[in-house]
């Protein structure tokens, strides 16, 4: 396996400004991911300390990693069975404005009213606990041995890996986010719209054609990006 490049910025992990305003359900997945980083944590000073003693830490390495490869499983699979349904959903949305018939206008009218203000919180917050569950550890690591890495930034291969590890699961986050905002644009420009979708079929048309367009462009790197998360945790624990 060819070495990665680091990351030069790492990306944040997203903290909501307040917890109880979350929906119950993105609530609940956030609190995973958290209580998931937070796991063992403390355990992880086996592995700081291991490295300051030269000790040799693929074992206790490999306990921690375990259940991270789990969660960023769990994402994966997860996306794998979204991605589809969004599809679906999106080219049925599509169809439906295609010189619609009445049924047509109702199945849009209803579906609109149905999936407005929902969404799918499992990938996203389980990607990002999993982000965090690198930076904690990284923090304790930094905290255990401050000297490490500035005396020998090239040589911290810990840092360099849980740093790229970390930046490759949060890029699984960051792409099925961006996706999923252009879908939420969407299906918030649609509400105002079905109402009447005589009146303002051309402009629905021209909406659904878009979320088209970028399920088609983004669907994909969605799939791959979450997909690399899971082998690259799997290679890391193949490595120890």
């Amino acid at each position: 396996m060819t070495p990665p490049t680091m990351p030069q910025l790492r990306r944040e992990i997203y903290v909501p400004p307040d917890i109880n305003q979350m929906t119950s359900d993105a609530r609940m997945w956030y609190l995973a991911g958290v209580a998931n980083a937070n796991r063992n944590l403390e355990s992880f000073g086996i592995i700081s300390n291991g490295i300051e003693k030269k000790d040799n830490i693929n074992e206790p390495l490999k306990q921690q990693l375990g259940p991270l490869l789990i969660q960023v499983s769990d994402a994966n699979q997860n996306t794998k069975e979204l991605v589809p349904k969004l599809r679906y959903l999106v080219d049925s949305l599509v169809s439906w404005t295609r010189n619609p018939g009445w049924l047509d206008k109702l199945k849009l009218k209803t579906t609109i009213a149905y999936i407005n203000g929902k969404r799918d919180n499992k990938s996203y917050y389980l990607q990002n606990g999993a982000g965090l569950w690198f930076k904690l550890r990284l923090d304790e690591y930094l905290r255990k041995i401050p000297d490490g890495p500035i005396k020998n930034p090239e040589k911290d291969n810990l840092i360099r890996d849980f740093e790229t590890l970390e930046d490759k699961i949060l890029l699984a986050r960051d792409t099925l986010d961006d996706a999923a905002q252009e879908y939420v644009k969407g299906i918030t420009q649609l509400v105002n719209l079905v109402g009447d979708v005589g009146k303002n079929e051309g402009t629905i048309r021209n909406i659904v054609d878009k979320m088209k367009a970028e399920m088609d462009k983004g669907s994909q790197p969605i799939l791959t990006t979450a997909e690399e998360a899971v082998v690259d945790v799997q290679t890391k624990i193949d490595s120890l």
